[in-house]
């Protein structure tokens, strides 16, 4: 029970967006937005589209998300979903997962991480996404070419879909409605 409770005080203040509220970006958000010079608005929209989930009536990104070959895990905690990931990475030889509240794609961008287990922390999951972000908003020139590099940088078609799941996402932030 006292586990159980904890899970539900961290995924509150993790998502903090239970209340429909602009001002309601969750903290973290906020601060590696900050740090990166990004809208924190976007960012998060961006970890909505990643990895959105419901959890008793709350809406917000998972952190314990994996997205292993195509097809979307939620784990009910960082050990359930580390346990996975060292299997796909381990017994299966499998890099083709994406991490996190943000989808890190890990064959692409492990570097960012000391190990797997860090991948999974929520703070620097996100923070790995923002400097991503950045990457590809000074590579392509504007930050709306770098949300849809973020999700496909050689697709374009790809591209442009992912960027208008991204916009119609932060309009919902921007107005309060996630």
């Amino acid at each position: 029970m006292i586990k159980q409770f904890i899970f539900i005080l961290f995924f509150i203040s993790f998502i903090g967006n239970a209340i429909p509220c602009r001002a309601m970006v969750p903290p973290v958000y906020r601060e590696v937005a900050d740090k990166y010079g990004i809208d924190p608005q976007l960012l998060y929209a961006i970890a909505l589209v990643e990895s959105e989930r419901s959890y008793q009536g709350m809406i917000g990104p998972w952190p314990w998300t994996l997205n292993i070959s195509g097809k979307p895990f939620y784990f009910d905690s960082r050990q359930a979903a580390y346990d996975r990931l060292a299997i796909e990475l381990q017994q299966h030889q499998n890099e083709n997962i994406a991490i996190g509240p943000m989808q890190i794609y890990w064959r692409y961008n492990k570097r960012y991480f000391t190990d797997a287990w860090s991948a999974l922390d929520p703070y620097q999951n996100i923070d790995v996404g923002a400097q991503i972000l950045l990457f590809f908003s000074t590579q392509r020139g504007s930050m709306e070419e770098a949300v849809g590099a973020y999700y496909s940088p050689n697709k374009p078609h790809k591209a442009a879909q992912y960027q208008t799941k991204v916009r119609d996402k932060y309009q919902l932030v921007k107005r309060g409605q996630r």
